[in-house]
Parts: C-alpha cells; structure tokens; sequence
C-alpha cells in the first residue's frame, strides 16, 4: 500500500508564491484551512483526492508537492 507524503515546504512556497493564505488556498481547493495547515506541517497525509485538489488550486503537478511512498517501507514491513 501507498501513501502519499507532502513535501511540506514546497507546498508552503506554491502556496505563497500564488498569494494565498491557508485559508484561500482551502476555500480554492474546497478544503478547510486546517486541512491545508496539517499538511503542509507533515502532520496528515491527504488522501488522493485531497493533494490532487490542492494540486489543482496551485497550478502545480502532484509529484512537484507530494511524493508516494511504501507504507509497509515506512512502518518497516516487507
């Protein structure tokens, strides 16, 4: 299984680059802000959906803000 792991500071600078605030970016994305804060502070993993609309509302590609990683890699599982 998949997860998918924010690059938290390249989000923050997409995020500022545009102008937004954390707040914007959620009501462009159609997300809360603190969605958008979790995960640009690494402390939620978003759901497919979620980092494809953040994505969308930054103008950006998923693997420019978002790498997928082995879940069973990250807990130490084969």
């Amino acid at each position: 299984m998949f997860i998918i792991s924010p690059r938290c500071n390249e989000i923050r600078r997409a995020r500022i680059k545009k102008g937004l605030s954390t707040r914007a970016l959620g009501s462009t994305a159609g997300l809360n802000a603190g969605t958008i804060n979790q995960v640009e502070n690494g402390k939620r993993f978003p759901s497919p959906s979620t980092a494809n609309k953040i994505c969308v509302a930054l103008g950006c590609e998923l693997d420019d803000l978002f790498v997928l990683k082995d879940s069973n890699l990250q807990s130490g599982l084969q």
